[in-house]
């Protein structure tokens, strides 16, 4: 999490869907309070989940309600969180338990404190098995989770899968609607991080790369990188056309990579009509000249 937190800080580029919970979402009484957190409290997560089961099939009607002093948090909550959260060995996700808890028709778009149960879920992709959540995130969905009312920090839930590379969680999630705006920006602060947090290395657009840097960036350690984080942009850039995305973000992906000269991911807007956008070619030619980066000016000859 530290990771795609510090990515959106990185590129400093902040947009908002905002989802706010019920103001006045009804709250437990104090005995049913009282018997959550002794559930809750349990060390047997398996124990846990159970029980939670149980009381909702006795109070079915409070699927939605939400728990006293725990950030609009709710009993659905605990079939996502639980399971990981702890690392508890006793616990293996069972997609069963996901099924039986569905079955009460919560509400799935809420936040618990600054992010919602799709969060959580794709958090974990750096956990479990891909196959496991690609196949909860279906449950979801068909239970009517929205994947555009994403309100938390990383503002788009596509950021996930292309932290933790999960290819396959990425294409799932394009392919049922999740919003494209960000991947590029997205892919070019992972690049950066990689470069300078990740490998030690100082980043500065006002300073001349060192020559330390300019050899890690020509490196075979750095290329597989690039070509992991090459499949997002090209898959996102199949279904979206490079004049529909965001100029600024556009801008910036152009920057991040002409000034690590990487001439891979130039290639690819190359490919994808960037000289038919107006001045894009100029201002790349532009960036690379900055940078003394070669590789990039020599697509340009």
């Amino acid at each position: 999490m530290r990771k795609i937190l510090f990515i959106c800080f990185l590129v400093a580029f902040v947009f908002g869907l905002n989802l706010e919970n019920d103001k006045n979402a009804t709250k437990f009484n104090a005995k049913d309070s009282a018997t959550l957190n002794k559930i809750l409290k349990y060390s047997d997560n398996n124990k846990t989940l159970d029980e939670l089961l149980e009381f909702v099939r006795k109070n079915p009607e409070k699927i939605n309600y939400e728990l006293e002093c725990s950030y609009d948090d709710r009993i659905f909550s605990h079939f996502i969180l639980s399971y990981k959260e702890n690392f508890d060995p006793k616990y293996d996700f069972d997609i069963k338990r996901l099924e039986k808890i569905l079955a009460f028709k919560p509400d799935l778009n809420y936040k618990i404190d600054s992010m919602t149960p799709v969060d959580y879920l794709l958090y974990y992709l750096g956990f479990l098995d891909e196959e496991e959540v690609i196949k909860a995130l279906k449950l979801l969905i068909e239970n009517g989770v929205n994947l555009n009312n994403n309100f938390s920090l990383v503002h788009n839930y596509l950021n996930y899968p292309i932290d933790l590379n999960k290819f396959k969680t990425f294409v799932f999630l394009l392919d049922n609607g999740a919003n494209t705006d960000g991947v590029l920006r997205e892919v070019g602060g992972e690049i950066l991080l990689f470069a300078s947090s990740d490998n030690g290395f100082r980043m500065s657009a006002k300073e001349k790369k060192s020559d330390e840097l300019r050899k890690f960036l020509q490196s075979d350690k750095f290329t597989k990188f690039s070509q992991e984080k090459a499949k997002f942009v090209k898959e996102i850039l199949k279904r979206k056309k490079l004049s529909q995305i965001n100029h600024d973000e556009l801008e910036l992906f152009i920057k991040v990579n002409a000034y690590i000269d990487n001439e891979m991911m130039i290639k690819i807007l190359l490919e994808n009509g960037l000289c038919d956008i107006d001045k894009m070619c100029e201002f790349t030619v532009s960036e690379a000249q900055k940078h003394q980066s070669n590789d990039v000016l020599r697509l340009f000859r």
